[in-house]
């Protein structure tokens, strides 16, 4: 016999934020859609980013030069593969560009994280050690066209 996990008719409860409960009755799908509205948050991934191990002042003008760099820089070679490309070079110019905007929600949370106690206040109550060890995942869905600016135009607009 095949074992299911969650069993049955049992209640998980999942934390999207530190003392947010969520239950649900055994249900693996609604559990893992749950966990992706907790990794794709692009203003924990611009923190956690700019903190680093220590959170020194140079890491947060590093990090946030990265994240102007990617959107004009992808937006910028976006654009030129989708107007001068033939064939693949067109594909990988939308993927250029949907990498390019989803660095927009991370330059615009990096620019208002660099106020002073801007960054330590969005990290106060977190567990910092847990979030620099998902910081790499997180930002694998910089790679994925349009993720992060589809749910952060989704999320404040709820």
């Amino acid at each position: 016999m095949r074992h299911r996990w969650p069993p049955r008719n049992t209640i998980i409860r999942t934390r999207s934020r530190p003392g947010d409960f969520c239950e649900h009755r055994g249900n693996r799908r609604l559990w893992w859609l749950e966990y992706d509205r907790e990794v794709m948050d692009a203003h924990r991934i611009a923190a956690a980013d700019m903190w680093g191990s220590s959170g020194s002042l140079r890491r947060r003008r590093i990090i946030r030069a990265e994240f102007l760099v990617g959107v004009a820089g992808c937006l910028v070679l976006g654009v030129l593969c989708l107007v001068r490309g033939e064939g693949w070079v067109v594909i990988v110019g939308v993927w250029l560009v949907g990498a390019g905007a989803n660095y927009v929600p991370l330059a615009l949370h990096a620019n208002s994280l660099m106020r002073p106690g801007a960054l330590e206040r969005e990290l106060a109550g977190t567990d910092l050690r847990r979030e620099l060890r998902r910081a790499g995942v997180h930002q694998l869905w910089i790679a994925v066209p349009f993720a992060l600016a589809i749910q952060t135009l989704t999320r404040r607009r709820s």
